[in-house]
C-alpha cells in the first residue's frame, strides 16, 4: 500500500510540473503572439517565484495543520484552475496575475509529499521514495516539450494550458478519495502497518504552533545547512525548467517543432538522477551509513561533476548541447534529491512540513535572484556566462554545507561520507 501512496505522490508532481513548464514551452510563441520579450518573460517568472516563496514560507504549517489529505487536496485545485487560467491571458501583465495565483497553490505539491513520505515509510526508503514524487516533476518537465508543442500545434497555445489544468482537477478527485494515514487507512494490511509504525521517527498527532516550532528549527544547524545549501546549490534547476526551450530557440535556432522533438530528453536524464540519486543514498544507509552522511556522499559527486557545466558554452551542435544538458541536469537532480531529503531525516515528523517549506523558501530566494539576473545577463550579453556561474554553484553549496555542520555534534561524530 505504501508504494501506491508513493505512485499517488508521483502522478501529483507530474501534473504539478507539467502545468509549470507548459508557460516556457510556449514561450517561443508568445513571443509572436504578444511580442513578449526576455525581460518581460523574467518578470513573469519572478511573479511566480515571489509567490512561490510566499507560499513556501506559511504553506508548510498549513500542511501541518490541515494534514497531508485534505492539504494536498486544496493545493492540486488551486494551482489546476490557475494554470488554466493562462489560456485566457492576453498580455505580459495577465501572465503575471496568474502565475502569482499558480505560484500560491503550486508548492503545496512537495510540502504535502514530504510529509506523506515521513508518514508512510522508513529512514531507508525516504530517498528512493523523494525520487520518486520528485521524479514525477521531471517526468512533466520531460512530457511538457513534445505534449504542450502538440497540443499548440494541433490546436492552440491557450488550448494547452486549459487540457493539463483540466488534467489536475479529475486528479483531485483521485487523490482525495484514495490517500489515509497509515493507522486509519482500510485497505492497509496490519503486517505493513506494523512496519511502518514501528519506524516513524514518532508517533505525535499535536501540531505544535507556529511560535514554537520556528524557534526549535532556527536553533537548529541542520536547518541552515539546507536553507543556505539549497539557496545557492537549486539555483542552476531554474535555468534548465524555464530557459531550455527559449536557449534552443535563440541560441541554436530551433522552432517549436524542433524543440518539442528533444527537449524533454535532458528533463528524462533528471528522471534518471531523481530515482538514482535517492536510490543510492538509501542504499548507503542499509549498509551501516547515517542517513545525512550518506545523502551527503552523493551530493559531493553531483557537485563534482555539476562543476563543468561550463562546457555547454563550447560545444556548438544541438546533440552535444543536449547531450551536456542532460548529464548536467541528473547530477542537479541528484543532488536536489538528497538535499531535500535531510529535513525528513532531521527533524520530527510533526514539523516536517514546516521545515520543508523553509528550506524550500532559501532555494526559492536563490532562484529568484538567478532568474532576474539570467533576464537581464540574456538580453546585454547571451547565455554563455550563466554556464560559468552555474558550474560554481554546487561546488561552493556543499562546502557551505559541511562548514555549517562542522560543529554539530551528531554529524560530527558519525562516521564521515
Amino acid at each position: 500500500m505504501r508504494w501506491l501512496i508513493a505512485a499517488l505522490l508521483f502522478g501529483e508532481t507530474v501534473l504539478n510540473y507539467l502545468d509549470l513548464q507548459t508557460l516556457s514551452v510556449v514561450a517561443p510563441e508568445l513571443t509572436k503572439a504578444i511580442g513578449l520579450t526576455n525581460v518581460q518573460y523574467s518578470h513573469i517568472a519572478e511573479a511566480f517565484q515571489i509567490a512561490y516563496l510566499f507560499s513556501f514560507v506559511v504553506g508548510g504549517w498549513i500542511i501541518d495543520k490541515l494534514g497531508v489529505r485534505l492539504g494536498l487536496f486544496l493545493s492540486i485545485v488551486w494551482w489546476s484552475l490557475a494554470a488554466a487560467a493562462h489560456g485566457f491571458a492576453h498580455s505580459a501583465h495577465d501572465f503575471v496575475i496568474f502565475r502569482v495565483l499558480l505560484g500560491i497553490g503550486y508548492p503545496g505539491a512537495y510540502m504535502a509529499a514530504a510529509k506523506a513520505a515521513s508518514e508512510w515509510f522508513p529512514p531507508q526508503e525516504r530517498g528512493f521514495v523523494t525520487g520518486i514524487y520528485s521524479g514525477g516533476a521531471t517526468v512533466g518537465a520531460t512530457v511538457a516539450p513534445p505534449l504542450i508543442a502538440w497540443l499548440t500545434l494541433a490546436y492552440s497555445w491557450r488550448d494547452a494550458f486549459f487540457v493539463t489544468g483540466a488534467a489536475g482537477l479529475l486528479y483531485a478527485i483521485v487523490w482525495v478519495l484514495v490517500y489515509r494515514q497509515p493507522s486509519e487507512h482500510p485497505w492497509l494490511r496490519q503486517a505493513e502497518k506494523q512496519y511502518i509504525l514501528s519506524n516513524r521517527q514518532d508517533d505525535k498527532t499535536r501540531t505544535p504552533p507556529l511560535n514554537e516550532i520556528l524557534p526549535y528549527l532556527f536553533r537548529n544547524r541542520y536547518f541552515w545547512a539546507v536553507v543556505f545549501g539549497r539557496m545557492i546549490g537549486d539555483t542552476p534547476w531554474i535555468f534548465y525548467v524555464l530557459w531550455i526551450p527559449k536557449y534552443l530557440s535563440e541560441s541554436k535556432g530551433l522552432d517549436l517543432r524542433a524543440i518539442g522533438y528533444i527537449a524533454w530528453i535532458p528533463f528524462l536524464f533528471s528522471d534518471i538522477g531523481s530515482l538514482a540519486g535517492g536510490w543510492l543514498s538509501g542504499w548507503y544507509i542499509r549498509h551501516g551509513q547515517e542517513a545525512v552522511h550518506a545523502r551527503l556522499r552523493v551530493m559531493r559527486a553531483c557537485a563534482a561533476v555539476s562543476s563543468f557545466t561550463f562546457a555547454i558554452y563550447f560545444v556548438h551542435s544541438v546533440a552535444g548541447v543536449v547531450a551536456l544538458m542532460s548529464v548536467m541536469m541528473l547530477c542537479v537532480m541528484g543532488w536536489m534529491i538528497n538535499l531535500s531529503t535531510v529535513p525528513v531525516d532531521a527533524f520530527p515528523q510533526e514539523v516536517v512540513g514546516t521545515a520543508v517549506g523553509l528550506t524550500t523558501a532559501g532555494a526559492i530566494i536563490g532562484q529568484l535572484a538567478f532568474t532576474f539576473a539570467i533576464g537581464h545577463i540574456v538580453e546585454a550579453y547571451s547565455f554563455g556566462p550563466l554556464f560559468f556561474i552555474m558550474s560554481a554553484l554546487a561546488p561552493i553549496s556543499y562546502g557551505v554545507i559541511r562548514l555549517i555542520l562542522r560543529k554539530t555534534p551528531d554529524f560530527a561524530s558519525s562516521p564521515a561520507d
